[in-house]
């Protein structure tokens, strides 16, 4: 999952240039989803 993710960050950046600020948005989303259930898994 975390690959797949990073994988269509890299090709959004690669190709749709003009996509790239909304997949950033999405991955920081993410990002942050991440921490959130790593944060409350470890509590």
């Amino acid at each position: 999952m975390y690959l797949w993710i990073l994988n269509w960050s890299i090709g959004a950046e690669d190709g749709r240039s003009k996509d790239s600020t909304f997949c950033e948005m999405k991955l920081q989303l993410f990002i942050k989803n991440m921490h959130r259930k790593l944060g409350s898994e470890m509590e």
